[in-house]
């Protein structure tokens, strides 16, 4: 184990200021040296002690601990050994009661067999038991990289679910994958292999859940377009649909998400609380699958194996219109529009059964420029340049009541383009308390606070940080959580981790200073 303690200041520096309107507290914890190849991940979990880090710097990747202060505790490499001389490949790292599981694989190449372990890590030290548990075995594997694994828990935080998918396949292969549930003390609960109705190369997963009765419901899309298309034919036609795998019986279930004729262009899949009902809404449209005309949610039953409800709902004229400046055209005729290049980002699901989603429109623009310069005497040579535009702009939140009805939208106006940076300082953290949905990006501070926006947030370093709200009747309020000179570090929101119900993680980072906060409702 490895401690990278490399803390600029000598002494713990913790500021705590109120923002918001006093209700939420902002406690930021001291100035840390950045690797700039350090990239963090995700924070894992927390206990009574700090929060577990997963980050991967110079092609290692380690576990770091951050106290309650946000000083870092310990660094470990994430490195352990199947013999000597014979490393594993990490995978995963998953807190579960209480207890980290460091996820590695090993191709044996002699035996052609791709193995998955895992191993514990101490919450308190960082030390890495070196005792490997085996988890699963793939023989007649031709490579290393025919076999990918993902880990996740279930929705009550008491099992672990592994999911193996075989990538290399032939075309009229069907898509399968084996699921192996463990509890925290590696032991397998339930295994098996599933087969979908369709071939590989033209279905994927896109999501799945685990219920707290080891059943697995995926979210899948084929593509039905036929391998014959004419040149003027799109070459996509994605269908959605669910298929829940139930354990006890070895059943399976396929539920069709089709909308007509339109075509699902954003779509979502959450369980409740309570494991008795799957949420999938989304949004959809008629002529591309970039574009949303209307907003649809189903409900199933996973216990009794039923559809409760599905419905659609187109946008009105008038919401549509908010994101248009020209509803008219030239000769006076009112523009049919779409929205386009919409994207889910969050989905929360309350006590009694009404669902907010939250999507944002991003798309990458890519221009590619090629010149001539003369060098004289008649030659010369070309050069070509590519620059990534990188479009983060307004939000749509809509709000379907116990019965999946819409109750209404809204628009989170917002507008960011950056130019070759990946993005990294753009599109918003999302969290929840009590009644409100909050949203937190970073903005030109000539917007102010103003929900309609005018100016594009292009200059991340001069920005200011702004936490908008959204209550339950759709009413939006927009704050400044910090100006620009108030910051040492930019906050890159799409890190931001929302650890308890009062309680989120902000990460903030400019050149070689980095830094972590605290947001607290009060």
């Amino acid at each position: 184990m490895k401690n990278r303690l490399a803390v600029i200041f000598l002494f713990s520096i913790i500021l705590i200021t109120p923002a918001y309107s006093q209700n939420i507290e902002v406690q930021w914890g001291p100035v840390l040296k950045n690797d700039s190849k350090n990239y963090p991940e995700n924070i894992i979990g927390k206990d009574e002690n700090g929060f577990f880090l997963l980050t991967h710097r110079s092609g290692d990747s380690y576990l770091e601990k951050f106290s309650n202060t946000m000083t870092l505790v310990f660094s470990t490499k994430l490195e352990v050994f199947v013999a000597k001389n014979k490393p594993a490949v990490f995978e995963n790292l998953v807190y579960l009661k209480n207890k980290i599981f460091l996820f590695t694989s090993f191709y044996d190449n002699d035996k052609k067999t791709r193995m998955l372990f895992s191993s514990y890590i101490s919450p308190a030290t960082g030390a890495i038991d070196p005792k490997l548990y085996s988890i699963a075995s793939f023989p007649a594997q031709p490579n290393k990289k025919s076999i990918t694994f993902d880990v996740s828990i279930t929705s009550d935080s008491s099992k672990m679910l592994i999911l193996s998918n075989n990538v290399e396949r032939s075309k009229q292969e069907k898509e399968h994958f084996t699921y192996t549930i463990i509890d925290d003390a590696c032991n397998t609960l339930a295994n098996a292999t599933i087969e979908l109705p369709y071939s590989g190369v033209n279905c994927s997963i896109t999501d799945y859940v685990i219920d707290n009765n080891n059943n697995v419901h995926m979210l899948y899309r084929v593509n039905l377009k036929k391998e014959d298309l004419k040149a003027d034919e799109d070459d996509v036609d994605f269908a959605y649909y669910v298929c829940s795998y139930y354990s006890s019986d070895k059943s399976t279930i396929e539920y069709d998400l089709k909308i007509g004729d339109n075509l699902v262009s954003g779509i979502d899949i959450k369980l409740d609380k309570q494991n008795r009902y799957l949420y999938i809404p989304g949004f959809y449209s008629n002529r591309s699958e970039y574009g949303f005309r209307g907003t649809f949610i189903n409900k199933i039953d996973i216990l009794n194996k039923r559809v409760v409800y599905n419905k659609t709902k187109d946008f009105t004229p008038e919401f549509i219109a908010l994101f248009y400046k020209k509803t008219v055209s030239k000769s006076g005729k009112k523009v049919k529009r779409e929205l386009f290049n919409y994207e889910p980002r969050f989905l929360h699901i309350t006590e009694n059964g009404e669902v907010f989603i939250v999507a944002e429109q991003y798309w990458l623009q890519v221009v590619t420029t090629t010149r001539y310069v003369p060098t004289g005497n008649g030659g010369g040579y070309t050069t070509t340049t590519t620059t990534y535009y990188y479009h983060y702009n307004h939000l749509i939140s809509v709000h379907f009541d116990s019965e999946g009805n819409v109750a209404w939208t809204a628009k989170i106006p917002k507008l960011q383009l950056t130019i070759n940076d990946g993005g990294y300082y753009s599109s918003i953290a999302t969290f929840e308390h009590k009644d409100k949905l909050y949203m937190l990006y970073n903005d030109n501070p000539k917007n102010g606070t103003n929900v309609e926006v005018t100016n594009t947030m292009n200059a991340p370093l001069k920005s200011q940080t702004i936490i908008a709200s959204i209550d339950s009747e759709g009413n939006i309020e927009k704050n400044i959580l910090f100006k620009e000179q108030d910051r040492t570090a930019i906050v890159r929101p799409k890190f931001t981790v929302q650890l308890s119900p009062d309680e989120v993680i902000i990460y903030s980072v400019r050149g070689k200073q980095y830094k972590f906060g605290k947001l607290t409702f009060k």
